[in-house]
């Protein structure tokens, strides 16, 4: 029996992000501090479609200046165009404030339907990341841009990201 590539293509991205999650999850369990879960609104473009979406988020600050997270932006259905992300990052919080800004970035795959102007070499790019996030007790309000590139064509993708955390 022939497997059709789109369907190894999935299944290798899929077991990718599984492995993301479990790696987070785990050391979440394992240090306690630090893990967090997300979820908000992102605004993708690439300037010539705009679609908000959904994002989820898991990750973990391991240390008070570092974090590591992964996060899924898309429509409920993953056919549609969906981006996965992980990002390593840099927070600073800014003293006597409940205010942490942050930069980092990672590498982004590009799951589901083409996009006009992508092509199928389009599934991995790189983004950076700048932003804020305000903390409520257990609870984050974070807003933040991401720049990124597609390492196969070159186009260039803008994410505003804005949600909630809950810190446990």
């Amino acid at each position: 029996m022939i497997v059709p590539k789109t369907f190894t293509c999935w299944m290798v991205r899929l077991l990718v992000v599984g492995m993301l999650l479990g790696v987070v999850v785990e050391q979440g369990g394992a240090r306690a501090q630090g893990l967090y879960l997300g979820a908000g609104l992102s605004g993708p473009t690439d300037f010539q479609e705009f679609t908000p979406k959904i994002s989820l988020q898991a990750g973990i600050n391991p240390l008070p200046m570092f974090g590591a997270r992964i996060a899924v932006d898309s429509i409920i259905q993953l056919s549609q165009f969906s981006i996965v992300s992980a990002d390593a990052l840099y927070r600073y919080s800014l003293p006597l404030s409940p205010v942490t800004i942050y930069v980092g970035g990672g590498p982004e795959f590009y799951l589901g339907n083409a996009r006009p102007g992508f092509t199928r070499d389009d599934v991995l790019g790189v983004h950076a990341t700048g932003g804020a996030e305000f903390r409520l007790g257990q609870y984050g309000l974070y807003g933040e841009l991401q720049p990124g590139l597609t390492l196969g064509s070159g186009n260039a993708i803008v994410k505003l990201r804005v949600g909630v955390n809950l810190h446990f």
